[in-house]
């Protein structure tokens, strides 16, 4: 009669599982995870977010035209801003191009996020917490957050620091706005 059993061994850095018949003959599996216990943690905690809550999404009550007031300089104090159900975009012509958006639950409230393009097509990004108005009978959506866009002077950056500069952006302004109806 044969049997088989399963033995697990644990080495330093890396889990092999074994199998072993009757005639005690090794069949060694190749290790699935091979990083650190360390860089394993690690690794999980920056690539899983905290919650489900925290995911990309998309949602409908936050679909359509907004009015905006920003305090970007060398742009309009007063914009639109109008978000489409297939995650992109449209602004105002004297703004840029509308790219893409979407939005995280958090703690209840939605963060808006939404991607423009300046007339140099770089990245201007707009971020800010949705909340109803309380103070209107209609109880609008209302929004308020910062403008990260290029970074006005680039002197003395070069290479990665450049790079992760322009990626991240600085901020250039705030901005508050409304959803029409």
């Amino acid at each position: 009669m044969r049997t088989l059993s399963l033995m697990f061994l644990l080495l330093p850095c890396t889990v092999a599982i074994a199998a072993v018949d009757a005639s005690t003959r090794l069949l060694p599996l190749r290790p699935l995870v091979h990083l650190p216990a360390r860089a394993a943690v690690a690794h999980l905690s920056v690539s899983m977010p905290e919650s489900t809550e925290q995911l990309e999404q998309w949602p409908t009550e936050l679909l359509g035209p907004w009015e905006l007031r920003t305090t970007q300089p060398g742009s309009s104090s007063r914009m639109w801003v109008e978000l489409a159900d297939d995650r992109s975009c449209s602004c105002s012509a004297a703004v840029g191009k509308g790219s893409r958006w979407h939005a995280i639950r958090r703690g209840g409230k939605w963060q808006l996020s939404f991607v423009l393009l300046d007339k140099l097509k770089r990245e201007v990004k707009y971020e800010g917490e949705v909340r109803e108005d309380d103070g209107t009978s209609s109880r609008r959506l209302v929004i308020a957050g910062s403008i990260n866009g290029p970074p006005r002077r680039m002197a003395g950056l070069s290479g990665a620091a450049l790079k992760l500069q322009l990626e991240r952006g600085e901020k250039v302004g705030e901005f508050e706005g409304w959803r029409l109806e």
